[in-house]
């Protein structure tokens, strides 16, 4: 029915180019941020889990940084480890030449001399094996947390709380550091043939102690490298489920954006034509 109280035309014109002007804006705003939801009501409950999603893959990408952090500490502990190994080999040669029945007390005190700065520097070696100021090797910190003592340190791994490892490089018990004391070469000496005899099996002891925390460290140093492994690729298939939620398809947003642009300019045209409509109208009275 013709009226010119009420464009029934116009207004439904006027609605159906807000609908477009609105989903003009939001294509235009998914192109211009990359993300398909860029208000809640977009898609609450893909938001919801894409943002649990992107907090596991930044505590993913933490503990991925945590397991080279062990890695290093590993790496400082293998070496002073390693040097020690040296130096214990050194001082079983020192034994063996002193067994060799030609030695006066003139040699046993210069061969002892070697021997004694040895056995000083093992523990040397031990207490300057640090990482961030912490000692590694010499058992010195006996709280729990740390990587010298038998309770071990305890390092996040994973994305959450419960995504442990505990990892000790020393043993509990005797022999429990690398130290000379802790290999119990701190008395030892080689004055005489007999005693560098006696002596020459706590040597080969402390030889075995110091080869099982190294055998220990390798251990660690492996299960670390797996974990390692393995966070990268929950990493990698976090971001993957987080884009599949939360990122926008270009290519889509782009051909919905030209559609809706297009309405929008539709809209505005039968917009125009019905605003017309009751001037048309008025002829009838001009008649």
């Amino acid at each position: 029915m013709p009226s010119i109280n009420t464009n029934t035309a116009a207004n439904s014109a006027l609605r159906y180019t807000n609908i477009n002007t609105s989903n003009q804006t939001k294509f235009l705003q998914q192109l211009s941020s990359g993300k398909r939801i860029t208000k809640a009501s977009d898609d609450a409950a893909s938001l919801a889990i894409g943002s649990k999603v992107t907090a596991d893959s930044v505590a993913l990408a933490q503990a991925s940084r945590n397991a080279a952090n062990v890695q290093s500490v590993l790496n400082v502990a293998e070496g002073g480890l390693s040097n020690i190994a040296k130096v214990l080999t050194r001082l079983k040669e020192l034994l063996h030449s002193a067994q060799d029945g030609f030695h006066d007390t003139a040699s046993f005190s210069a061969v002892d001399k070697e021997y004694q700065a040895l056995v000083t520097e093992i523990t040397n070696i031990a207490n300057t094996t640090k990482f961030n100021g912490v000692t590694l090797i010499d058992g010195s910190d006996a709280t729990a947390g740390n990587f010298s003592n038998a309770s071990g340190a305890i390092i996040l791994l994973g994305a959450t709380s419960g995504d442990t490892i505990t990892m000790s490089i020393s043993s509990s018990g005797a022999g429990s550091n690398a130290t000379a004391t802790g290999l119990a070469l701190a008395t030892t000496a080689v004055t005489t043939s007999a005693i560098a005899a006696s002596n020459e099996a706590l040597v080969e002891t402390a030889i075995g102690t110091v080869a099982g925390f190294l055998a220990n460290v390798g251990a660690l140093q492996a299960r670390v490298g797996f974990r390692a492994a393995q966070l990268d690729i929950s990493k990698e298939n976090a971001d993957a489920t987080a884009s599949t939620l939360l990122d926008a398809d270009v290519a889509q947003a782009q051909t919905l954006y030209t559609n809706a642009d297009v309405l929008t300019q539709s809209g505005i045209a039968a917009l125009q034509k019905a605003n017309a409509i009751p001037q048309s109208i008025l002829r009838l009275l001009q008649s």
